[in-house]
């Protein structure tokens, strides 16, 4: 009879099977550090896309808003900016080489803000996952100094201040985010003290 060398002995199933418990162990912390991550870029993501959608609007707005009221020939009546009692739409005139009307309407059943402007093309839509926008019309106040509600305009020619109010959306629900139905949002507010309005 031959003497069994214990060297050469192999693996016993018991061993086999706490390593196979303690590899499925590291792979399934493994994949889920790759999930959390993948799911923090991806909320990342959205979150940088939602606020780039929100400043652009504005600066968009506010860029043809300051554009308002510009009058060289002086044409009797014209009005840069007029008083909409509707705060979700507001109407821009500009008089460049031919009269300029732009109009920002928000539709909340869509949650997209359009642009129509005069020149043709009909209503196209500017800004999605919109849930919320507003147009103030101010007669000018100087910040902190009182209340910017007793200097709010109620007719066209008060205007001297527009303020934009814009709340914007995530794209997508997010499960585990409990406000506002796992939707982020992030809001901007802006003044505009057109140059030329009413002149």
């Amino acid at each position: 009879m031959h003497k069994t060398d214990q060297n050469n002995a192999g693996f016993g199933i018991l061993e086999v099977l706490i390593a196979l418990a303690i590899g499925l162990i590291v792979m399934a912390s493994l994949g889920t550090a790759f999930l959390s991550q993948s799911k923090a870029y991806g909320v990342q993501d959205q979150v940088v896309e939602m606020v780039q959608t929100a400043r652009a609007a504005m600066d968009i707005m506010g860029r043809e808003i300051m554009m308002a009221g510009y009058n060289p020939s002086k044409t009797p009546g014209f009005v840069g900016i007029p008083y909409n009692p509707d705060p979700s739409v507001i109407d821009i005139y500009a008089e460049l080489d031919d009269k300029a009307h732009i109009t920002y309407a928000f539709n909340p059943s869509t949650l997209q803000i359009t642009r129509n402007t005069n020149t043709g093309g009909g209503s196209q839509p500017f800004a999605e996952n919109v849930t919320a926008f507003s147009v103030g019309y101010y007669k000018g106040y100087k910040e902190g100094t009182a209340d910017p509600e007793d200097y709010r305009a109620t007719a066209t020619q008060e205007i001297r201040q527009i303020r934009i109010a814009l709340t914007v959306r995530t794209r997508r629900a997010d499960r585990d985010f409990a406000p506002d139905n796992g939707y982020r949002t992030h809001t901007l507010t802006s003044n505009f003290i057109p140059r030329n309005l009413n002149l």
